[in-house]
Order: structure tokens, then C-alpha cells, then sequence
């Protein structure tokens, strides 16, 4: 993917996370207009978490269900917005945040699924990857990122530069918030125990849903709370449960309801 690329698309992200805060009006800088992707893609409830391939021809995102039993990651192909399909490893845990790499052959995103297979129960939100030969092969089963990464803490939002160094959030009583942005940083064989970046980034607030730049020249993130914020706006939803999975995916593919939507724009400088 060429800069300009890239940097389109982390606005599609930054758009998702602070739509309030780019919808407001202001007599400097770029001008800009927003709009949806897609009314097909925007008629869920809850969607969140987007990630696109360096061609465009695969787009991974979060589904959730409306009161969040159910979390899931979706795959749309070639811009067939209408014809999402649910990734086949996810399953009664909860999977969300993607990251796909450069190169399309993995990608990482968060889940409570158990450490072992040989467990049951839910564990706290850890750090996995899936692999592939091409993007025409099917994903492997989950990798977890093992102890040099993951925590007795939730990790969460994982993102990577194209030198392979983990940029991600992490609940943990040793940071400086509740939710702090933290680096694992890669040696060309393993990676570095997290390294918690310093007050410029974190604070006693939250730090959350980071996006690296491929060179790692630029960090974008998300500030929760802060003073001069535009605030939150969400709506309350109608709780509703699933049986199963494949009724799940009969909402993912038929609901017409909507909260947090998917939006685009264009910079004009």
C-alpha cells in the first residue's frame, strides 16, 4: 500500500472513532466532506474495529450483537458490502479489533478465548493471529501471542509497523491509566516484554485503539474523557439474544437497525 493509501484509510479509522469531533465546524485548516461507505454495510447495529487490505479487495471489521454477547469478525470481499461473511474461527468467545498485515498472510485481533484447548472457560482478553498462504487460502486456527506479549491483564487493539514492532492497549495496575498504550518491540526473532509509552501518549485517562504508520513515524489514537473532548453520544439499545452462531448470522446479513456506523472522507488540502 503507497502512503497516500495508508493514510486515507487512517482516516476511515479516525472517522470512526471521533466522528463528533470531525463533524464539527472550523475556519482552519483542511475542508472535508463525510459520508457513509455504505448504507448495506452501515444497517447493523454495532460495527467497529475496520481494517483493509493494501489492494482494497478485503475488508475485515467487528460485528457485535446489540447488548455484546455475541462479538465477531466479518470479512467482505471485493467492496460486496451486502455479503459479509463471519471469519470461521469465531465462535461462542468474543473476537474483535483486526489488524491485517501488510502482506494480507495474518491477522491479529483480540479474543477471550481460552489459552488452551483444552480449556472451556473464557480468560481475559488476550492477543492472537491467524495465518494464511494467500488470500486465497483459508485462515489457520488461532495463535496466541504468547507470554512475551500477553499479561494476566486484557490486551486489546493490536496494530503493527512494517519493522513487525506491536503497538496495542493494555488494562494493567502498572500503567498510568486504566487503559494505556504500550509497545512490543521486534528483534527479528522474538519480541520485548511491553514497553508503556511515556506522558506525551499515555495519561491517568485512557488510551485505546491505536494505529501505527507502516515507517512508525506516526501514532493516531484514541483519547477517552479528557477535557477537550466533544463528549460521546450513544443511544440505548434493545437487548437481544442469539440461540447460535448461525442465527447470529442471519442478523449480521439481514438487520436494519443501526448504532455506531462506518463512515469516509475525502481530505481536500
Amino acid at each position: 500500500m503507497n502512503t497516500g493509501t495508508m493514510n486515507k484509510y487512517v482516516i476511515f479509522l479516525l472517522l470512526c472513532t471521533y466522528l463528533n469531533a470531525f463533524a464539527q465546524p472550523t475556519s482552519t485548516g483542511p475542508s472535508f466532506t463525510i459520508e457513509m461507505v455504505s448504507a448495506e454495510l452501515n444497517k447493523f447495529h454495532n460495527l467497529r474495529d475496520f481494517s483493509i487490505s493494501p489492494n482494497e479487495d478485503e475488508a475485515f471489521f467487528t460485528v457485535q450483537s446489540p447488548n455484546g454477547e455475541l462479538s465477531m469478525i466479518v470479512c467482505v470481499k471485493d467492496q460486496k458490502w451486502d455479503d459479509p461473511t463471519i471469519l470461521p474461527f469465531c465462535d461462542r468467545y468474543a473476537y474483535l479489533e483486526p489488524f491485517l498485515s501488510n502482506d494480507g498472510k495474518r491477522l491479529y485481533f483480540a479474543s477471550n478465548r481460552p489459552k488452551s484447548e483444552s480449556d472451556t472457560l473464557k480468560s481475559d482478553f488476550d492477543l492472537w493471529y491467524v495465518e494464511r498462504k494467500d488470500s486465497n487460502s483459508k485462515w489457520s486456527n488461532p495463535i496466541n501471542m504468547g507470554s512475551q506479549v500477553n499479561s494476566e491483564s486484557s490486551e486489546f487493539y493490536p496494530t503493527l509497523a512494517d519493522n513487525n514492532n506491536l503497538y496495542f492497549t493494555m488494562e494493567s495496575n502498572s500503567g498510568l491509566g486504566k487503559d494505556d498504550i504500550y509497545c512490543c518491540k521486534w528483534d527479528g526473532t522474538n519480541y520485548s516484554k511491553p514497553i508503556l509509552l511515556d506522558t506525551h501518549i499515555n495519561s491517568d485517562g485512557y488510551e485505546f485503539n491505536a494505529f501505527i504508520s507502516r515507517d512508525e513515524q506516526m501514532l493516531i489514537y484514541t483519547k477517552y474523557n479528557t477535557d477537550d473532548g466533544f463528549g460521546s453520544r450513544r443511544s440505548n439499545l434493545t437487548p437481544q439474544s442469539f440461540a447460535s452462531i448461525q442465527e447470529f448470522q442471519a442478523y449480521v446479513t439481514a438487520n436494519e437497525n443501526g448504532l455506531s456506523k462506518i463512515y469516509k472522507c475525502k481530505i481536500i488540502l
